[in-house]
């Protein structure tokens, strides 16, 4: 899906016409140490994502993340009661965010239980009795998403929800 952005930063705009002027003319190209372009694919990220986290991850992971946050504070913030259409204009908030579709975004980003507790008029006393502080490594909304989804796994398994 292609991408329109307007770029006001002159110094980024200077560098992404360089990165344009390279043979093959494609943005996401590197030049090696030999001076030889290369293209980067998805692969060459997820390689290097699972190097860096010393884990399983794939860019995937971190859009899943993204999503289900956005649309988790997103959906926790509407005052009003819960219904279909609120829970889209969530999925719509996550889908504008990562450049997806709607249906994409439901399907494949947004966590279930994120809709699930939404529709059920649970999400928002569930988010609000969550972490009240961002942590070294996430943001309060991000905090605030895990003890979401750690109850809600906690409360379909029967067990006690851990700290997030």
């Amino acid at each position: 899906r292609r991408h329109h952005i307007d770029l006001h930063d002159r110094h980024l705009a200077r560098l992404i016409r360089q990165c344009q002027d390279l043979p093959g003319q494609r943005l996401f190209t590197f030049v090696d140490e030999r001076g030889e372009p290369h293209t980067v694919c998805s692969q060459h990220v997820n390689d290097y994502v699972r190097q860096v986290s010393g884990a399983g991850f794939t860019a995937k992971t971190f859009r899943t993340w993204t999503a289900t946050a956005a649309a988790a504070a997103f959906l926790a913030a509407d005052r009003r009661p819960p219904t279909k259409r609120g829970l889209l204009a969530g999925i719509d908030h996550a889908a504008d965010l990562l450049g997806n579709t709607r249906s994409v975004c439901r399907a494949s980003y947004v966590h279930p239980a994120i809709q699930e507790r939404y529709l059920d008029g649970t999400l928002t006393d569930l988010w609000r009795s969550g972490p009240v502080r961002a942590s070294a490594a996430l943001t309060l909304s991000e905090r605030r998403t895990l003890h979401v989804l750690t109850t809600h796994a906690a409360d379909a398994m029967g067990a006690p929800a851990r700290a997030a």
